[in-house]
């Protein structure tokens, strides 16, 4: 799984992701994203199926470090649940 850490959400909901970082994520599996002490995962299909809805419309931002130029992919930030199976009652019940 390839793992991004953001400090700010688009809009308050959208995390930006670059588009050759969900390319990786593909290769890898998946992606994870950290945001405010909370993780959401995205999965590879969910990943492919966000750069098949590309538009061609969408701008290519210059990297500022001279690195590879990009286009941003929006994911509606949705944070993963926590594990409502609470183990240790099974244990002590």
């Amino acid at each position: 799984m390839f793992e991004k850490v953001v400090t700010k959400l688009w809009q308050g909901r959208f995390v930006s992701v670059r588009e050759y970082e969900v390319e990786q994520a593909i290769a890898k599996g998946g992606l994870i994203v950290h945001y405010d002490k909370k993780a959401m995962l995205v999965s590879r299909d969910q990943l492919q199926g966000l750069i098949q809805n590309l538009s061609a419309d969408t701008p290519i931002h210059k990297s500022k470090t001279g690195g590879k130029d990009y286009r941003l992919i929006d994911i509606p930030w949705k944070r993963k649940e926590p594990d409502t199976t609470n183990q240790e009652e099974l244990f002590n019940g």
